[in-house]
């Protein structure tokens, strides 16, 4: 099951070149030389503290070691995050999370998300980001660890 905003647009759409229509789709070995963004070790543990936060220890422990699959859609020119769906089971632990969870998480990542788009993700018509993550549920800190030196 596909959890999604109705007003979202690429949810079901191809990642494609604009200017050719051809679908970006690197080889392992080109990964590194195509990637779409530039690496921001900080913002992604934003992301993931985002998710982690948004559940109750409680909830978490329903959870076990299943994941909830999120992606998010990122606009190519400014790498902020536009859209966002998250993919589960219908029998999945996550099935039975109010909506308002999801929405927390989305208008979050939406308000604090931005990666750099690099000469390659601007060519795209969007950028995706996707993962899977078994949230820790809401931590004592309030701020974001930062990225170890």
């Amino acid at each position: 099951m596909t959890l999604y905003n109705k007003e979202n647009k690429w949810t079901y759409e191809d990642m494609i070149y604009k200017s050719t229509g051809k679908y970006y789709a690197p080889s392992i070995y080109e990964e590194k030389k195509l990637n779409p963004i530039i690496d921001d070790e900080y913002m992604t543990r934003k992301v993931l503290f985002i998710i982690d936060n948004a559940f109750t220890k409680d909830m978490t422990k329903q959870f076990g070691e299943n994941e909830l699959h999120t992606t998010m859609y990122l606009d190519p020119n400014t790498g902020k995050v536009v859209e966002v769906n998250f993919q589960f089971t219908t029998f999945s632990p996550y099935a039975q999370i109010p909506l308002s969870v999801y929405r927390n998480i989305e208008v979050q990542l939406k308000e604090k998300i931005s990666y750099a788009p690099t000469k390659v993700g601007k060519q795209l018509n969007y950028i995706m980001l996707s993962w899977g993550q078994t949230p820790k549920g809401a931590s004592e800190f309030s701020v974001v660890p930062s990225p170890s030196n």
